[in-house]
């Protein structure tokens, strides 16, 4: 459904600690991209719009990493 969460599903911002030796900062954006239809695989134009997405969040500096979660068939 449309909503109004600016191209998010989620956003952390902060360091996010891997190990003691390895760490990442900056704000991380989360999109899911879900289907109830079983067996359904995911195609390129399936995430044509998210590049769109990014490139506007880059610009606005809200988005240093982007994470695709989906529960698709890659």
């Amino acid at each position: 459904l449309p909503s109004n969460d600016g191209g998010r599903d989620g956003c952390f911002t902060g360091t996010w600690i891997k190990n003691k030796y390895e760490s990442a900062e900056g704000t991380y954006v989360f999109q899911c991209k879900f289907t109830n239809m079983i067996n359904r695989r995911l195609k390129p134009s399936d995430i044509d719009d998210e590049f769109v997405k990014v490139k506007k969040l880059v610009a606005k500096g809200v988005c240093d990493f982007y994470i695709l979660f989906t529960n698709n068939g890659v």
